[in-house]
């Protein structure tokens, strides 16, 4: 008995799905595109998005709604943590009008209900995402033309870089590294080490580090974010001193380099290099073959 009635709610409630999606011009591409072909989009967000269209001065088609992790994950520039896994956002196609995209803007902002409008220029890919993130509340509009140019290559092979950092001391290090693709580009880690080539303080004969960065990306400011931390060694005319330096990184990905903020804390094992603890804010430019879109 208590199967027949689990099986007469999911039915029940893809029934409702189903006369929800029938509603939208492009209904039936609110189901996911991937082979699972689910349609778990949420109720309430069909109703609300329904109400906006019956008061836009145009009529949605959906080109996108509910999709699972792996089909998610397949889409270049995609957020991991889309709210399209929740059913809770719908792409439309846009003809790029500043004019349309103004009214969806502001009839998002009226609704009280959705928070999140992002939308991308190319003619290859344009379109207006309508979304619902559950986890904030405030309300954001967002151009991504460029973002889904910005991931990692899923070709490791090709991923290894060299670059240049500058801190504020004014010291110059060379970076030899290889970066990692993880989880379809939206994830990864560095290995590298660096070489001092250029120093202010004259005391400091030889500094070298190997280090380790884990990257997330993530739509906020920047494209990428990371956690480090360096294991180095340095020297002056009569000791030698290690050192470890945890990181957080921020940084930007384009064809063929990468660019990242870093904000570090030096903490050496000996006092006598107290010249180089703390604070380490430097600036690192690297060079390769990074782009998945390429």
């Amino acid at each position: 008995m208590y199967s027949n009635i689990k099986i007469t709610l999911i039915s029940f409630i893809i029934l409702i799905n189903l006369l929800l999606s029938q509603n939208f011009n492009g209904g039936e591409n609110l189901k996911c595109q991937d082979q699972c072909n689910r349609n778990w989009m949420n109720k309430t967000f069909l109703k609300e998005l329904k109400k906006m269209e019956n008061k836009c001065s145009f009529n949605f088609y959906i080109t996108s709604g509910y999709r699972c992790k792996n089909f998610n994950n397949s889409l270049p520039g995609s957020d991991k943590k889309s709210t399209h896994l929740d059913g809770l956002a719908a792409d439309i196609k846009w003809d790029g009008s500043q004019k349309k995209l103004n009214e969806i803007i502001q009839l998002a902002k009226e609704s009280n209900y959705f928070n999140r409008i992002y939308f991308h220029r190319e003619p290859s890919n344009r379109h207006i995402h309508i979304g619902k993130n559950t986890n904030v509340n405030n309300f954001a509009a967002r151009d991504l033309t460029k973002r889904s140019y910005y991931k990692y290559s899923n070709n490791n092979a090709n991923n290894i870089y060299a670059g240049l950092i500058y801190n504020q001391k004014n010291n110059q290090y060379i970076r030899l590294g290889y970066h990692v693709t993880l989880d379809n580009g939206n994830s990864g880690f560095n290995i590298f080490t660096d070489k001092l080539i250029r120093k202010s303080n004259e005391n400091i004969k030889n500094q070298f580090a190997i280090g380790f960065n884990f990257n997330s990306f993530i739509i906020l400011g920047f494209d990428y974010y990371g956690l480090g931390l360096s294991l180095g060694s340095l020297s002056n005319n009569t000791n030698k001193s290690y050192y470890i330096e945890p990181a957080l990184s921020m940084g930007f990905i384009f064809d063929y380099c990468d660019v990242w903020l870093n904000i570090g804390n030096i903490i050496p094992n000996k006092s006598s290099f107290n010249e180089i603890k703390g604070t380490n804010i430097s600036l690192n430019i690297n060079i390769g073959y990074f782009n998945s879109n390429n």
